[in-house]
């Protein structure tokens, strides 16, 4: 790739120094708005502060509370990265989460 391509298609995070707690900065390609005949912004989404533990029956989180928590952060998120990323982005991206997401629960089948 000869047009500036190769530096955002690799795919791989880059570190902006190597100590630890380091910023880590992945650049990719926004969607492309002449389809839709408008501006795409860039996007900066910053995941930058620990979230500590959420104690489920304590005074001040309920079970509801917990789920509305995360339901939101996960609208936000979603929102900024399907009108930010090409759509076979986004799509693939999909894929790769639930790929993730079903790892997570191996274990005996039966068949």
């Amino acid at each position: 790739m000869s047009n500036g391509l190769e530096s955002l298609s690799n795919g791989k995070p880059k570190l902006t120094n190597k100590l630890p707690g380091s910023l880590i900065e992945i650049v990719l390609f926004k969607a492309d708005g002449t389809l839709r005949d408008e501006h795409i912004p860039d996007t900066i989404i910053r995941i930058c502060q620990p979230l500590g533990r959420i104690q489920y029956g304590s005074s001040e989180w309920t079970l509801k509370d917990i789920e509305n928590f995360y339901r939101k952060q996960a609208e936000v998120l979603v929102d900024a990265l399907f009108n930010a990323l090409p759509q076979g982005t986004f799509d693939r991206m999909t894929i790769e989460i639930m790929k993730k997401k079903v790892s997570l629960y191996r274990g005996k089948t039966e068949s």
